[in-house]
């Protein structure tokens, strides 16, 4: 465990300028005017935090990561994640992995996985939004992460639900006998739901 922080308050943002490119960037929920923007900025916010201090980790260790990964605390892990489709670790150093399922013309943002090159673009997304230019245009968070990639020259890619069987769970019951139920509108694992053996909500 490289860090643990929980804290009992918001991260702070920085305020937001009017018009362009600002507003041209997570049209749907504008981080100038929504919550919900400026959560997903929180999010960006404290993946980074915790890139940076991942790199004070290399230092001390004297060597490199070799991939990352980040994902929801609400992702439920079906079985172990494949690793089958993974290159030696020069070839997947510049590329991205993400489910091949509901990604909102970008990128499905709940868990991606990446190489070492990868990781330091996609972990600074934070940073990038406060860049200027216009290649980070975007509707949503999903198409903004897509285009993070593509203005770094990196190589996206997608998995299936075999490869990365993660999916959105649910907590339920009492004590002593709460289940996890998968939340059906996010379901990427097929129409054989039978199969996993799993309750839905």
């Amino acid at each position: 465990l490289v860090c643990l922080r929980l804290f009992d308050h918001a991260e702070a943002l920085p305020n937001i300028s009017e018009g362009a490119p600002w507003d041209e960037r997570l049209t749907q929920y504008l981080p100038r005017t929504t919550e919900t923007g400026r959560n997903v900025l929180r999010l960006w916010k404290s993946r980074e935090d915790m890139w940076s201090i991942s790199l004070g980790h290399e230092k001390q260790m004297n060597q490199k990561y070799a991939f990352a990964m980040w994902t929801r605390d609400d992702t439920h892990w079906m079985r172990p994640i494949s690793t089958q489709w993974l290159d030696d670790m020069e070839k997947s150093a510049k590329r991205v992995w993400s489910k091949d399922c509901m990604s909102q013309m970008g990128i499905n943002d709940k868990t991606v996985l990446f190489g070492r090159t990868a990781a330091a673009v996609m972990l600074t997304a934070y940073s990038s939004f406060f860049r200027p230019g216009s290649q980070y245009n975007s509707h949503n968070a999903e198409v903004y992460l897509k285009r993070l990639g593509h203005s770094a020259h990196l190589e996206l890619g997608t998995l299936d639900f075999d490869s990365l069987p993660g999916v959105d769970g649910v907590r339920r019951g009492e004590r002593g006998k709460e289940y996890i139920c998968v939340v059906d509108s996010y379901w990427c694992g097929g129409e054989d739901v039978s199969a996993w053996g799993q309750t839905f909500c």
